[in-house]
């Protein structure tokens, strides 16, 4: 049963369903303990259209930078780890590109399963994408946008690219539940790169294969990058992280960016 302030169909209120089921909640290793202090980032909030306000936390590219990214956390929420990978990604692209972890928690991150399952089934649909689309205000018109984001971060990642249009030039998602309404994919302006795994229970290869048959039908330009690993492998915060993958995938999505976002 998905939260009252989520859509029923939607793609991110399906992923937020699999909080309910115990072998999901039990697929995610709790997060070693860590603080990260960064020399380069900055936490921030942007004012949304509704007078809320949205956390974010920034790392500002230089002078010349023309692109930004836009990080979705996993079910979490934007704790020391996003940051840790915002600050990372930053560095591989030369500081080329301005580099903005969005918070869909309201400030509230999870160290426990059962913490993070509601926080990721609470969250307001409707809420999530104003708070999106207040931080796509915020960055300056000329600059083309790039998204990337894991597990549920991974869903909004694509929907963030959908609700950017025009502005969007790369989007990464690390085993996130696709959109498959062919009808919004055909809105799509975007190159997408899907980072998935093969022995995912719930980022199936079912859905996968149901997602790489819209993008084509739609012709939308789709890279599928499929890894025998488990779901969230790429999770740093997981003791049990595969590394190798990790790394391959990581070089990937900073290949990926280079190649779209910042030609």
């Amino acid at each position: 049963m998905t939260s009252a302030h989520q859509s029923c169909c939607s793609p991110t209120a399906q992923f937020a369903a699999f909080g309910t089921n115990a072998a999901f909640r039990l697929s995610h290793d709790v997060p070693t303990p860590f603080v990260h202090t960064s020399a380069i980032g900055s936490d921030e909030v942007v004012p949304m259209s509704s007078g809320k306000k949205v956390k974010i936390y920034k790392v500002k590219g230089d002078a010349k930078s023309r692109s930004t990214i836009l990080v979705f956390h996993e079910w979490w929420g934007l704790n020391d780890y996003i940051k840790q990978q915002c600050d990372e990604i930053f560095k591989s692209l030369d500081e080329k590109a301005t580099v903005i972890a969005v918070d869909l928690f309201g400030g509230k991150v999870a160290t426990d399963r059962n913490q993070a399952a509601a926080l990721m089934q609470n969250v307001d649909d409707a809420e999530a994408r104003d708070a999106i689309k207040a931080v796509l205000n915020a960055v300056p018109a000329d600059n083309n946008i790039g998204t990337v984001g894991w597990c549920f971060g991974g869903g909004w990642s694509l929907q963030a690219t959908l609700i950017a249009q025009r502005r969007a030039k790369a989007c990464v998602i690390y085993y996130g539940m696709p959109e498959l309404d062919r009808n919004k994919l055909q809105t799509l302006k975007a190159p997408v790169l899907g980072i998935f795994a093969e022995k995912d229970a719930w980022i199936t290869r079912d859905v996968v294969n149901g997602f790489q048959q819209a993008m084509t039908a739609t012709g939308n330009s789709f890279t599928v990058k499929n890894y025998n690993a488990d779901h969230a492998f790429a999770n740093p915060s997981n003791p049990n992280h595969d590394s190798l993958a990790s790394a391959d995938a990581y070089n990937s999505m900073i290949k990926f960016f280079t190649e779209n976002l910042l030609k």
